[in-house]
C-alpha cells in the first residue's frame, strides 16, 4: 500500500518529520483537504480513533484511509518506509 505523506516545516511540533495531511475533525474540514488533495479522492473508511500524549498535552487522531486515484508525489510504500515520521505515523502504518 502507497500512503501520501508531506514534509512538516523545519521548526514546531515534528518539525522537518513526514506526516498525513491534518485537518480538524468535522466533515467540512475532512471534505475540504481531500477535495484539496485530490478532487477524485473519496474516503474508504475511518481506522480507530487514538489519543497520542505529549508532556503538555493530549492530541486525539481520528485517522481516515483516503482512496486517491493518479496521485504521484510524495507517496511511499507503506511496507518500506525509510523517511523520519513522528510517533503516531508510525502507528498509524502498522494498522495497515
Amino acid at each position: 500500500k502507497e500512503v501520501f505523506l508531506k514534509k512538516r516545516p523545519g521548526r514546531g511540533i515534528w518539525g522537518g518529520l513526514w506526516s498525513f495531511v491534518e485537518c480538524d475533525d468535522n466533515a467540512e474540514a475532512i471534505d475540504l483537504a481531500i477535495r484539496q488533495h485530490n478532487d477524485s479522492a473519496k474516503i474508504i473508511r475511518r481506522l480507530s480513533k487514538f489519543k497520542h500524549t505529549f508532556t503538555h498535552f493530549n492530541l486525539w487522531i481520528n485517522p481516515i484511509l483516503v482512496d486517491s486515484p493518479g496521485g504521484l508525489a510524495n507517496y511511499y510504500d507503506a511496507g518500506s518506509l525509510a523517511l523520519g515520521t513522528p510517533a503516531p505515523v508510525k502507528k498509524i502504518l502498522q494498522e495497515l
